[in-house]
């Protein structure tokens, strides 16, 4: 199993350009593109080619996180680069539905989304003000092949409980719940190639700097880690977890969403 590691989409929050301590370093869309030995599977999807031909289907997010609109940092145009078909996408996973994760599953209209039961639900009725501005209707219109799980179902693993495997996929390849962020937040555990396994953990901490109690955060980190949670305890008891398999040399390699530093360490010239 090999995966590649793309960038679907650059950040520069607005004000940054004149109040550098809101964010130092831009914000990627950390995704996975994951080869098995019959297909493609993609983790999370970015923004999507819609998005380029319609942003205001997007709310005022985009313009307020300050996405750069490169049409070469679509999922579909870096597949395509790499010689794949976009129908070769046969599954998606998304860690959550947030619209810099769910962007382009219409690209992909044959694949079938995996996400978490609570996910869904939150996004269909779009209830409150927070779902409304996350979770955008275009981005569902066609409509997505779900592939729905429960979030009881699973084991115990390293810390972490209702940790499975779905039966299409190669064994070392795993969901896990990682609820807070969003009210269906996902995780995606792998093993490499070169034995090594890798945590694909979204948006369960926006820069490697919250693991580290030590270090002290942007305005602007500080601003999303106070606001955009959907359930801030639960997500911040995600963290300290994340954190402890960080610091007790566990040989697992964290992947978050938008950390540019850890996109770097995989894709040493990312798609900026």
């Amino acid at each position: 199993m090999k995966i590649h590691h793309l960038n679907c989409g650059t950040m520069c929050p607005w004000g940054c350009h004149w109040l550098p301590q809101l964010s130092t370093v831009p914000m990627v869309c950390h995704c996975w593109l994951i080869e098995t030995k019959t297909h493609l599977i993609l983790v999370d999807t970015g923004f999507g080619t819609s998005d380029l031909k319609n942003p205001t289907q997007l709310g005022p997010s985009a313009r307020l996180f300050g996405w750069d609109r490169n049409p070469q940092q679509t999922a579909l145009a870096q597949i395509t680069r790499l010689g794949f078909k976009a129908t070769d996408v046969r599954e998606i996973v998304l860690t959550h539905l947030d619209l810099d994760h769910a962007g382009g599953i219409a690209d992909f209209p044959e694949a079938i989304i995996h996400l978490l039961e609570p996910e869904l639900s939150a996004a269909q009725p779009r209830r409150g003000l927070m779902n409304k501005i996350r979770y955008r209707p275009a981005h569902f219109s066609h409509n997505p092949k779900w592939q729905v799980h429960p979030v009881a179902t699973g084991e115990a693993w390293m810390g972490f409980q209702g940790v499975r495997e779905v039966k299409t996929w190669p064994p070392e390849l795993l969901l896990a719940p990682l609820i807070g962020h969003t009210a269906g937040h996902l995780g995606v555990i792998a093993k490499a190639s070169n034995e090594k396994w890798l945590f694909h953990v979204g948006d369960s901490y926006y820069s490697r700097d919250e693991l580290d109690s030590k270090r002290s955060l942007s305005l602007g980190y500080r601003y999303l880690r106070l606001t955009a949670h959907h359930n801030r305890s639960m997500a911040l008891q995600n963290q300290q977890r994340l954190s402890q398999l960080v610091h007790t040399q566990t040989p697992i390699e964290l992947c978050s969403s938008h950390d540019l530093r850890e996109l770097a360490a995989h894709a040493p010239t990312p798609n900026l």
